[in-house]
């Protein structure tokens, strides 16, 4: 677990290094996860280690590769929402 300031305020945070470097958390009452956190380059305040449950880690996990696989789809999305717009 770390201790991160981003976007205005200060969050805390799991790291998972064998879940493709898996980070996870909640910030503005929404929750965050992503792969592939660079440790050693970013260098984050670690607070604590801690035992997380298997099934917590494994639905960040597939959080964050849902998301990964639907930014693949940003142009396709962009492209339906502008037909939208036009009349």
């Amino acid at each position: 677990m770390d201790f991160v300031h981003g976007g205005g305020h200060y969050m805390y945070r799991f790291y998972v290094p064998d879940a493709k470097n898996l980070v996870f958390g909640v910030a503005e009452d929404k929750v965050f996860a992503f792969t592939g956190y660079d440790f050693e380059k970013n260098r984050p305040d670690v607070l604590a280690e801690v035992d997380l449950a298997d099934d917590l880690v494994l639905k960040a996990f597939r959080l964050a590769m849902s998301k990964d696989e639907l930014q693949h789809e940003a142009s396709r999305i962009e492209e339906l929402l502008l037909r939208l717009q036009r009349p």
